[in-house]
């Protein structure tokens, strides 16, 4: 978990590089949903390297 207490998703600083990590006591339940809304923004990020 980040020191604020919330998970770190998205983007990296290198354009292939995604998080999806620190859900801390949830990560269980929050996951699934922010690995489908990291999914959304990996496939943009393919769909403008194309």
């Amino acid at each position: 978990m980040m020191p604020n207490m919330m998970p770190r998703v998205g983007r990296g600083k290198l354009a292939n590089v995604f998080y999806n990590t620190g859900h801390g006591h949830l990560g269980w339940t929050l996951s699934a949903v922010t690995a489908d809304m990291v999914g959304g923004v990996v496939y943009g990020a393919m769909s403008k390297a194309e």
